[in-house]
This record gives structure tokens, C-alpha cells and sequence, in this order.
């Protein structure tokens, strides 16, 4: 996990400190706070379940009471969600000294305003794939979602895309329906959250999990935590996935990149197995899957190409992140349609964070 508090060389510590987002994220923050010996002032929320209430002494305030509070202040957003939206807050009252949670989306943030005249060119040049991904969504939340992110890339309009927040699941309910003989691909095992979570929500009731991830050091964690909560029939596999079968150059800086950010690249610091859906499940899988989750880092597109004939075939639920590079918003929705036959899906887009993790959700038509 990323340091939930950077001390940057420019922190004056005589300054009085508040934060806003009340959470884990903010308790862990305090513990590291006393532990150096720095007060906090107030704690801003806008969930009225905590006003006037206080935390270690700590009163907890609406947002509307941001204003009483003196401009020198050091603003600390602890809050993984809505970051741009809470920087704009705080700068247009005044305050300028900001300081963040997990500092490394935040830069992102800066990346992505320095690229703007690229990615405009690049969505530019393909309108037509655009407007063909678009038609796919038929839901007004989907269209709302799609035009917003296209839209935080055109203009660096973030806000509207973090306004369109929704809890972060791969199996929304509302969207996908369940049967006790799911055979579930995870693709970008991590930890083995999702596979985790998958097992809940289906009591434990299924066929098969087929869990794949390319880094050691993600798979021997996960492999720990299966074992851990007692998750019954599923394997790991130490492959990335893409269209084709072999070797792989493979980028899993932790330095640089983190835990989660491992990913096929041809400046890779490592080799790795690779394969595809199709040549998997035609010699070591157990069944052909029902439902597909895919979060590998910007491989997705590879990836649904190399799983064009199951798709095609036996039409699995699909959830497949579109976050990863500014071509996945339309270049994943064709991929999947281009692939699917009989009745089709229907498609819908959820957004779960920040500016990142957004995600397509393909459901098979009855």
C-alpha cells in the first residue's frame, strides 16, 4: 500500500492542519499524525451520520464549515474518491498548501493535463470508432458515464466523471444474474480480492475459478489468501494474457509502479509465460467460462482478441476495465461486438473511482 501521508520538504508544521474525508484511510492518517507529533484541527465530511460527532477529540464538520477555517491552513484530502472535485473546493475558498492520500493518482491528474492536446487529436482521429462504441449503450447511466470520460480527457473536465461515482464491484447485481455453476476467469488476480469477493457473493456456490496473474510476488500473496479464506476450486496460473501464445516482456517496477501496476511492456524489467482465453480453455481449462473479469493494465483489447471465439461461442457475463489507455473507452466495447453472435449483449458502463476504474459490463441478451 502507498504512504497515506507524504511529508513533502515544503510541509510547515506550525501550520494548523485539517482533513477532509472521514474513513480508514483518515484513522490510519491519525495514527501516523500522533505518531509525529502533529495536531489536527477539524475533520471535514459530508456524510451527516458524523457531524457533531468527534474522533480522538477531533470534531467532525460539514463541508459548509470549511469556510470558517483560516486559509493558511494544510489541507490534507484523505479520501481516495473525488480528488479533483475536493482540490477545486479548497482552491476556490483559498487554500493552497494540499496535501493527498496515495499522491501518485493526484499526479496522474497532472499527466493527463499536459497530454490534453494529444488526446484530443487522438480522439479527434477516430470519431467514427467512437460513435460506433457509443450506439452499443442503450442505458442513460452508460451514455452519462461515456460522455464524461470522453470528456475529461477532451477538456480536463474531471469532476463530472467523479459526480457519476458508483460502487466498485465487478458483479453488479442489477446487471448480471448468478447460477451455481459459474466458471469465473479472473484476469489481474492482484491479491485475490475479486476472486474473493466473487466466492462471496455466490456462497461458495460455483464451478470453477481460473485465476491469473504474471507477477511472483501478486500470485504468492494471493495463493495465501485463498488459502486463508478457505476458497474450494480454483487455480492460479502464472500467465499474462493476450492474443497470442509465448513470452512476454513484463514491467513490474514496485520502486516506480507500485503493487498493482504490473503489465506487459517491451521495456519490460522481467519475462514472463503469456497465452490466450482460446488456447487455454482448448487444452488446461475446466469447462468454458460464464463469466470473464479482466483488469490487466492496459492489455484488454489483446486479451478480448485472443478470447474471440469463446466469446463468440458460449457468450460469458464480461467486466472488463476501460481505464487503462484512452483507446479502451471504445476500442473494448468493439472488440466485444465485433466478437459476440447469436442474441448479442447489452452493454453498460459503471465508474468506481476517481478518474480511474471504469468499468464495461457486457450481459448476455436472453
Amino acid at each position: 500500500m502507498s504512504q497515506p501521508f507524504y511529508f513533502e520538504s515544503d510541509y510547515d508544521r506550525n501550520k494548523p492542519l485539517v482533513i477532509y474525508g472521514f474513513g480508514q484511510i483518515c484513522v490510519n492518517i491519525l495514527l501516523e499524525l500522533y505518531a509525529e507529533g502533529i495536531e489536527v484541527t477539524a475533520i471535514f465530511d459530508a456524510n451527516p451520520k458524523y457531524h457533531n460527532t468527534k474522533v480522538c477529540g477531533i470534531p467532525v464538520l460539514p463541508p459548509d464549515r470549511i469556510s470558517e477555517f483560516n486559509r493558511e491552513s494544510n489541507v490534507f484530502i484523505s479520501t481516495r474518491q473525488g480528488k479533483f472535485t475536493f482540490t477545486k473546493l479548497f482552491s476556490d475558498l483559498g487554500f493552497r498548501n494540499l496535501y493527498y492520500s496515495f499522491k501518485p493518482e493526484i499526479k496522474a491528474y497532472d499527466w493527463l493535463i499536459s497530454k490534453k492536446e494529444e488526446h484530443r487529436g487522438v480522439i479527434d482521429s477516430h470519431s467514427e470508432n467512437i460513435r460506433r462504441a457509443r450506439s452499443l449503450f442503450k442505458e442513460q447511466e452508460s451514455l452519462d458515464v461515456f460522455d464524461a470520460r470522453l470528456n475529461a480527457y477532451y477538456n480536463n473536465d474531471f469532476i463530472a466523471l467523479e459526480r457519476l461515482y458508483s460502487p466498485p464491484t465487478y458483479f453488479p447485481k442489477d446487471i448480471f444474474s448468478f447460477t451455481e455453476n459459474e466458471v469465473f476467469v479472473d484476469a489481474g488476480v492482484w491479491v485475490g480480492d475479486t476472486s474473493l469477493e466473487f466466492s462471496n457473493m455466490v456462497q461458495g456456490k460455483y464451478n470453477f475459478i481460473h485465476a491469473f496473474e504474471p507477477s511472483e510476488m501478486l500470485a504468492f500473496v494471493a495463493v495465501r489468501n485463498f488459502e486463508f479464506y478457505n476458497i474450494k476450486n480454483i487455480e492460479l496460473y502464472h500467465y499474462a494474457l493476450s492474443d497470442k501464445e509465448g513470452t512476454v516482456s513484463f514491467d513490474h517496477n514496485l520502486a516506480t509502479q507500485g503493487a498493482g501496476a504490473g503489465k506487459i511492456s517491451k521495456t519490460g524489467n522481467a519475462k514472463v509465460l503469456c497465452t490466450s482465453l482460446d488456447i487455454f480453455f482448448k487444452t488446461k481449462g475446466r469447462g468454458l467460462p460464464s463469466i470473464i473479469k479482466m483488469d490487466i493494465e492496459g492489455s484488454e483489447v489483446a486479451a478480448l482478441e485472443g478470447a474471440k471465439e469463446i466469446i463468440g461461442g458460449v457468450m460469458p457475463k464480461l467486466a472488463i476495465c476501460v481505464y487503462h489507455k484512452l483507446e479502451d473507452l471504445w476500442e473494448v466495447p468493439n472488440k466485444i461486438h465485433e466478437a459476440q453472435t447469436g442474441t448479442g449483449y447489452d452493454y453498460y458502463l459503471r465508474h468506481q473511482g476517481s478518474f480511474y476504474d471504469t468499468v464495461l459490463f457486457a450481459s448476455p441478451r436472453k
